[in-house]
């Protein structure tokens, strides 16, 4: 229930929100764009687009959205592992250009 009341907290209170929401916000998708930046360094990634740190803040604020409407509407269990893996699908295509379904694998790894 934190990420409801947090959420919600943020757009009441513009003070909470400019100070621990987005701090925390930035801190995470700082660590992120770094270690993305270094995977593609590495050969390990593959981003959508060569704009890593807009890459990482969207799919970030995406995500918590995503779990933000899952717990606001009380999902089950079922319905939450569907967000999950769906949001995962996306991070690891948009960021590392990974295929994450058997439909996205070329049919030698299906």
């Amino acid at each position: 229930m934190m990420v409801v009341e947090d959420e919600q907290l943020a757009v009441s209170d513009w003070g909470f929100a400019s100070e621990a929401w987005f701090n925390w916000n930035h801190r995470l998708t700082d660590a992120l764009t770094e270690q993305l930046r270094n995977d593609v360094r590495d050969g390990l990634a593959h981003p959508a687009t060569a704009d890593i740190e807009r890459l990482i803040i969207d799919l970030n604020y995406m995500m918590q959205h995503a779990f933000y409407l899952n717990s606001a509407s009380k999902a089950d269990t079922t319905e939450t592992q569907r967000m999950f893996t769906s949001v995962t699908a996306i991070w690891l295509a948009a960021a590392w250009g990974h295929p994450t379904s058997s439909t996205s694998r070329p049919a030698t790894d299906r």
